[in-house]
Parts: structure tokens; C-alpha cells; sequence
């Protein structure tokens, strides 16, 4: 081969060597895994430190630190930008502002096009790897495209059926979608393939439970949530939103004051397929006294 192919041929050693290793060990990768070899990495260092803060910035989950996370990754792609991660990075952080922080609709539908301009960079750099189409799945479905979501995150799933969060966020789609017992299927998988559930699986769980009408176990579901520290204001706030709904639909008042989300009515953020679940959740959250901003 030419000269300037020397490094991949390097990696192609590698990730050989890698795998008769892992042969012998009788250790099975998905198709991600061993793209991700050499796909999730750049030998900037600087890039990589930025990528780092903004991952920081990211995981806390409020609007200002979302904004200096995108700053970072921004950062980050500029040095390198064939960066696979610093660019869903940015995605996530644009779909992060149109779900939770988009105050008006041309806002909201700006973000999402950008993270699903960021999803779609991602796969022409290498569409072996399964977050980017989580990624798209999760735009869509903000977008109430339920069938195209479904299929995105289901490939995602056969990519790499071995991470926990991609069932997480392929049941809360199918929960959405009115695709109840099939989201309850796929949640208790990504409860079995992690010994310490994800905040964002505890949470799927209890609206899954809630759809189902199993409304005093959903109900349990959300008190540990609420009750626990660390937990995003984010995911608070939606598990407050249904552990009030589960009380209504019982008939009782919810047990302590529910703090809604300020900028986005209930509605708009909670993207159902059925109208008619709908209106179920804010039926029930009207019978626990809890009404929904509009505006």
C-alpha cells in the first residue's frame, strides 16, 4: 500500500491482534465495538481535553452548563473535525436545548435540525456505530415521526445490543408511541444488562409502569427517584410529573407540591402518538391538583 496508509494499516493490526485475542477468550464484540477501536478517539490532545469538559458540562444537565458544553465540543471539533464524538456531542446538546430549554417552536425546530445534522456527519464518518442512530431516533421522536424512531433505534440495537442505554431509549420511544408491553420488555432488558440502572432508566421504567395502569408501582418507581440526590433537575421534574399523574389516577391528591417545567408546556415536551394518552396524563394530573403551563 501507498505510504499515507501506513496508519491504517496499524489499526487494522491492531483491532486483529485484538480480536484473535478476544477468540481465545471467547469474548463476543458487537460491530460497534470494534469500529469504536478506532473510531472514537483523536490523537489532538487539546480536542480531547475539550471534549472532556464538555462531557463535564454535559452531564449536569441544566441550560447554562449545556450551553458551555456545546461550546466545548464546538471547540473540540474545530481542532479535529473528524472527531466522532465531539460531534455528537454538539448533536446531543442541540437536542438537549430543543427538549428541555426551546421556548418558542422556530427555537425548538432549529435545534433539532442541527442535532439532526450532527447525527447525520457522524454516520458519513463511519454508520457502524449505533449512537448515532439513537441520536437520530430521539430527533425524530421530538419531532412526532413515532415510525421512523422506532426503526432508528432499533438499528441502533443491532449495531450494539449490548449497552443498556439503547434499550432505555428505544422502550421510552415505544412508550410514547402506545407501544406499551413491548417498551416494558425492552426497559426490564436494559435493567437486566446493568447492575446500577441509569437515573434515565429509573425514570423510563416508572412511565412505563404509569402507562400500563400499574399506578402504585409506578408510584414507588418515582419516590426513589425524587428522594434520591444527584439526580438531574431534568429527570426530577419529569418524575414528578408522573408520580403526581399515578396519584391522580388513583383519585388522590399528590403528596407534596410538583414542580413543573417552567419554559415548556407538558404537552409539547412529552411527544405522544395517541392523542388520547394525551390527555389521559394531563386529565390525571389535573385530579392530583396539578395543572400544566401553557404558553
Amino acid at each position: 500500500r501507498a505510504l499515507e496508509s501506513l496508519f491504517e494499516v496499524q489499526d487494522e493490526i491492531t483491532v486483529k491482534v485484538v480480536l484473535e485475542s478476544l477468540k481465545e477468550l471467547e469474548v463476543k464484540l458487537s460491530q460497534e465495538d470494534v469500529a469504536r477501536s478506532k473510531h472514537d478517539t483523536t490523537v489532538n490532545v487539546k480536542a480531547w481535553e475539550h471534549y472532556a469538559e464538555g462531557m463535564e458540562y454535559y452531564r449536569r444537565y441544566r441550560q447554562g452548563y449545556n450551553s458551555l458544553a456545546l461550546w466545548a465540543f464546538e471547540e473540540a471539533l474545530e481542532l479535529d473535525p473528524e472527531f466522532e464524538p465531539a460531534i455528537l456531542g454538539i448533536g446531543w446538546t442541540r437536542y438537549a436545548d430543543a427538549v428541555w430549554w426551546s421556548n418558542f417552536d422556530f427555537e425548538r425546530a432549529q435545534n433539532l435540525e442541527s442535532a439532526l445534522e450532527m447525527a447525520r456527519r457522524a454516520l458519513a464518518l463511519n454508520d457502524t456505530l449505533a449512537e448515532p442512530y439513537v441520536l437520530l431516533s430521539q430527533v425524530y421522536l421530538a419531532r412526532r415521526q413515532h415510525e421512523q424512531a422506532i426503526a432508528y433505534g432499533r438499528r441502533a440495537i443491532a449495531l450494539n445490543p449490548n449497552r443498556a442505554e439503547w434499550y432505555t431509549y428505544l422502550a421510552g420511544t415505544l412508550n410514547l408511541s402506545g407501544n406499551h408491553e413491548e417498551a416494558l420488555r425492552m426497559i426490564n432488558k436494559a435493567m437486566r444488562f446493568s447492575p446500577f440502572p441509569s437515573d434515565l432508566s429509573r425514570v423510563t421504567m416508572g412511565r412505563v409502569l404509569y402507562q400500563e395502569g400499574r399506578y402504585e408501582e409506578a408510584i414507588n418507581n418515582f419516590r426513589g427517584i425524587v428522594k434520591r440526590k444527584k439526580v438531574c433537575s431534568s429527570l426530577i421534574g419529569l418524575s414528578n410529573v408522573f408520580l403526581a399523574a399515578s396519584f391522580g389516577a388513583l383519585g388522590r391528591p399528590a403528596e407534596f407540591p410538583i414542580i413543573l417545567f417552567p419554559t415548556y408546556p407538558i404537552e409539547k415536551l412529552l411527544s405522544f402518538k395517541d392523542s388520547a394518552d394525551e390527555k389521559r396524563l394531563l386529565d390525571d394530573l389535573a385530579k392530583a391538583k396539578v395543572k400544566s403551563r401553557r404558553g
